[in-house]
């Protein structure tokens, strides 16, 4: 008896385990992950298996995203969703108004990146460790972040907004070529 209790609970441990598995993204679409994180609303999520982030090459992520007829808006970035990825360039939509910490950071080949619009603060090391050459923070930015930037020593100029209030420590550390 002992052991057929042992394993049910081992069978219902191991088809939890891989209900969990599953469920880290919530949505497929077009090769990139998604959450949902409202009714109308979700956020591009990390594509992290086996310790790997398999995004890579030219990623162009889409302002709606459509799943069992519901229309989504791509409203955020979550944290590190292209952390050390191969990605070497990304446009986001206007749609977005947040990316979260390290979004981006260490992907090593990413050199270009278009910013959405309603961005109001770059988050901490968003792009750290990147082989981005030129960003145009869009006017609304109020903040970037600690080491936003750092290590980035491809970065040759970036234009700040105007309503750009405060810049965090190390936001620009070591980069070497930045005019």
């Amino acid at each position: 008896m002992k052991k057929k209790i042992a394993k049910i609970l081992a069978l219902f441990a191991l088809v939890l385990g891989m209900t969990v598995h599953a469920n880290a993204q919530d949505i497929l679409a077009n090769g990139i992950y998604y959450n949902i994180i409202s009714d109308t609303q979700v956020a591009v999520a990390p594509a992290i298996f086996d310790g790997v982030n398999r995004y890579e090459g030219c990623i162009i992520l889409p302002e709606r995203v459509y799943c069992d007829g519901i229309n989504y808006d791509v409203a955020a970035i979550a944290p590190r969703a292209f952390w050390q990825s191969q990605v070497t360039e990304v446009q986001i939509p206007n749609s977005v108004t947040m990316i979260g910490e390290a979004a981006f950071a260490d992907a090593d080949q990413l050199a270009s990146i278009t910013l959405p619009l309603g961005l109001t603060a770059v988050s901490r090391y968003m792009l750290a460790g990147t082989a981005v050459t030129h960003v145009v923070l869009p006017e609304g930015v109020t903040d970037i972040g600690m080491g936003a930037f750092e290590d980035c020593t491809s970065l040759r100029t970036v234009f700040l907004p105007i309503s750009l209030q405060t810049i965090g420590e190390r936001a620009f550390g070591y980069c070497t070529y930045l005019n």
